[in-house]
């Protein structure tokens, strides 16, 4: 994460930068909280590893200004984005039925790609010494796209997948409207 702050025409203007990419490879986990494996994910030396990736990154950027004595102002720009994608190998009832049945081995693969942004001002507005006005609005867009695969249909190397696809996107104003006794 950066943080940059400098002054801009008598204001603060402030960015704030993050990226993060996660790879995970899941070793062993025992989903059921038990000493019995009941539920557990697992790798095998044989097969494609079950794991995490994830990558995302998001900006902002805000201006804030005191406008007057009794008024200040402060407007920005948020922009995020997010790639994901979930493998995972899960074995159940290994310790209570120990022959191979139907189901036993659950094998998803799924992937989500994540897009967001907005846009937001907010004012402060001194009534008296003790009383403030807030008044603010934000416009946010988001943007989903998901696949993940159908039950049953992955072989054990997360190949051969039937998938579900799906894409949303939402925009949504929202409203600020306070009092703030100081």
């Amino acid at each position: 994460v950066t943080d940059i702050n400098w002054n801009v025409g008598g204001g603060d203007m402030t960015s704030v930068t993050a990226y993060r990419e996660i790879e995970t490879i899941v070793e062993a986990t025992d989903q059921d909280g038990t000493g019995l494996r009941l539920v557990y994910t697992d790798r095998r030396p044989d097969l494609a590893d079950p794991g995490y990736d994830q990558d995302q990154f998001s900006q902002e950027l805000r201006y804030a200004i005191d406008l007057s004595d009794r008024v200040n102002l402060t407007t920005g720009v948020y922009y995020f984005t997010q790639d994901v994608q979930a493998r995972e190998r899960t074995s159940v009832l290994t310790d209570v039925i120990p022959i191979p049945f139907p189901g036993r081995v659950a094998v998803t693969n799924g992937f989500l790609e994540h897009e967001t942004y907005g846009f937001f001002a907010q004012g402060d507005i001194d009534l008296t010494k003790s009383l403030v006005l807030t008044l603010g609005s934000r416009f946010t867009s988001e943007d989903k796209d998901v696949r993940f695969s159908l039950a049953g249909t992955c072989d054990l190397n997360f190949a051969g997948c039937t998938f579900f696809e799906d894409d949303k996107t939402w925009d949504n104003v929202s409203y600020k409207v306070g009092l703030q006794w100081r």
